[in-house]
């Protein structure tokens, strides 16, 4: 892995003074800093080495699976000169629906879920005495202009990358990182889940899923209608004044975590108005939360294999938000806002803002070309909007 060495000793806060106590092996291995590129807040990747000569991927690190596959042949893997040996993984020879850069996934999921009971890379780093702590965690960075967007620690934390101490939940059912939630509400006034709410961490995820009657329920407090068309539910951003969108609050280990509503809408310049789509929809899953990347990139997370546990503390990226244009939500003093700007699109032909080129197609159109899902969400779609999103800022 294209990465370089931290000293051990910043692997946890002082504040955390029990993850200062989880190594229970004597060895002078060091954590491992891996820069993560941040590919338009659809999901973060990093680069790994394979094979001798070394040839470089673009690997998605995703607690959401097992597995390590990458379109190559059988070989090493190597991390900042450390060799990880006999270590398997699969060779795709077909992936359908994605359209990023990615070359593949590396699972760091428990080996519950990795396919034919294969070890997971990390398990077999952690065995072979080439990190201090059997914990990794991730800085994920929502200002998709900053370089690198990110960061993934193998063997410990980064205490810059956070503010507070690290509340921690345990590992209720081992395969994914799945954990109780205390509650999920919206605003002070809507209970959206108060008892048996199960959630995973999932950084292979971009979106916060949930089960479809609770799901209904938030975006339904959002104002927000679901979209076949799209898969997504969505608002007009002028139907409410920015401040008449409730927070979104979840409470795990018995901390509130908090989004507002430049963290949960992907903003999009419909031509006569702005459409804010929520990044809430319907997880694949039975009765469970995926918390994606849109939840990740707000809250640093720390994942504990000896203790069985999550930790989640606020990012120091939490309060990034991108331009918001005067006429995006209802203005204060009037009933609807007036929308002044050019309507314009981009080069992939989708409705855009002052400052690019004429528009040829809606959002809607583009959006019908593909269904290929990934946990329940189209990619073509959601990266799509992410494109407009950002090109917007």
């Amino acid at each position: 892995i294209s990465c370089k060495r931290i000293s051990s000793s910043s692997s946890s806060s002082s504040s955390d003074t029990t993850s200062s106590k989880i190594a229970s092996i004597q060895n002078k291995a060091t954590s491992v800093d891996e820069n993560l590129i941040n590919e338009m807040n659809s999901y973060w990747m990093g680069t790994i080495s394979i094979g001798t000569p070394p040839q470089s991927f673009n690997i998605d690190f995703d607690t959401g699976s097992s597995d390590l596959w990458i379109p190559s042949i059988r070989c090493l893997s190597s991390c900042d000169g450390l060799s990880v040996v006999n270590q398997v993984f699969a060779e795709a020879l077909n992936m359908s629906g994605f359209n990023g850069v990615s070359d593949g996934l590396l699972g760091l999921a428990y080996p519950d879920l990795a396919n034919g009971g294969e070890t997971p890379l990390f398990y077999n780093m952690y065995a072979q005495n080439l990190i201090p702590q059997p914990i990794f965690s991730f800085y994920f960075n929502p200002d998709s202009s900053v370089v690198p967007g990110g960061e993934l620690i193998l063997g410990g934390a980064d205490t810059s990358k956070y503010t507070g101490s690290l509340a921690y939940v345990n590992v209720s059912t081992q395969g994914y990182w799945q954990f109780k939630v205390n509650s999920i509400t919206a605003g002070s006034t809507t209970t959206i889940c108060s008892s048996n709410c199960n959630a995973i961490a999932d950084t292979g995820t971009t979106l916060i899923l949930g089960p479809t009657s609770q799901i209904n329920a938030l975006n339904a407090a959002l104002g927000a209608t679901y979209h076949a068309s799209t898969g997504l539910y969505s608002v007009s951003c002028s139907s409410r004044t920015q401040q008449g969108f409730p927070n979104i609050t979840f409470t795990i280990g018995g901390q509130q975590f908090t989004l507002s509503v430049l963290q949960y809408f992907i903003i999009v310049n419909s031509g006569s108005s702005f459409t804010c789509y929520s990044v809430f929809g319907v997880s694949p899953l039975t009765n469970v939360w995926i918390l994606g990347d849109y939840f990740l990139s707000r809250f640093y997370s720390l994942y504990d294999i000896s203790q069985n546990r999550v930790g989640f503390a606020t990012s120091i990226s939490y309060n990034y938000a991108p331009y918001v244009y005067p006429q995006t939500f209802q203005s204060t003093t009037s009933a609807a806002s007036t929308t002044h700007s050019t309507t314009v699109s981009t080069t992939n032909g989708n409705t855009g803002s002052t400052s690019f080129t004429t528009p040829t197609t809606t959002v809607s159109s583009m959006v019908n070309s593909s269904k290929t899902m990934h946990r329940g969400i189209d990619w073509t779609i959601l990266f799509s909007l992410i494109v407009i999103y950002i090109r917007l800022q």
